[in-house]
């Protein structure tokens, strides 16, 4: 990680955290800005996915002064939670992003279905998985999903586009860069 600092116009010292994990990352190319406590962080969905853990267990910052209106359920990716162990600390980022409120949908760690190639080699197996997962989301009541994974975004954003369902989905980063209304209110 390397982080440097720069003064703006106004003279304040504002310091920009810039996260690099290598070259090697192919995946979405998006920048997010996530402003708090006089930091900029600018990073790629999955470089914010990778240092959730940091900040919140090492760093010890859970309040990252994002805002948002509406109730948020959150979907554990298998990758995540299974993989690398990040669960408790989305959550507890989520819970300080003022004005919302965190619905836990039923089986969150459940897989939604994605996968990678499983989707591709399995549809029909995929496809009940995801359906589960919808069905959990619906029944939580929360107007946004939030996630970490973009595959599993892309999968949920899919089939609730194809329902017609009005429940928005939102990487991490989006909810902590400080998007502020959400879908359903």
């Amino acid at each position: 990680m390397a982080t440097t600092a720069e003064s703006d116009t106004t003279n304040r010292q504002s310091s920009i955290v810039n996260l690099q994990f290598g070259s090697g990352f192919t995946g979405l190319e998006v920048n997010h800005n996530i402003f708090c406590h006089g930091f900029r962080i600018m990073t790629t969905p999955t470089h914010v996915t990778l240092f959730i853990p940091c900040l919140v267990d090492i760093l010890q910052v859970t309040d990252l002064c994002a805002e948002f209106n509406g109730q948020i359920t959150y979907h554990d990716s298998c990758h995540l939670r299974y993989g690398l162990k990040i669960s408790e600390q989305p959550r507890r980022l989520i819970e300080n992003v003022h004005g919302c409120r965190l619905v836990e949908m039923d089986e969150s760690d459940r897989c939604c279905g994605f996968g990678g190639s499983f989707a591709v080699k399995y549809p029909e197996i995929s496809t009940a998985m995801l359906e589960d997962k919808i069905n959990s989301i619906i029944a939580s009541g929360a107007g946004t999903v939030v996630g970490g994974d973009i595959g599993c975004l892309m999968n949920i954003s899919g089939i609730l586009s194809r329902r017609r369902q009005p429940i928005e989905v939102l990487h991490i980063a989006q909810l902590l860069a400080g998007k502020k209304e959400g879908g359903n209110g």
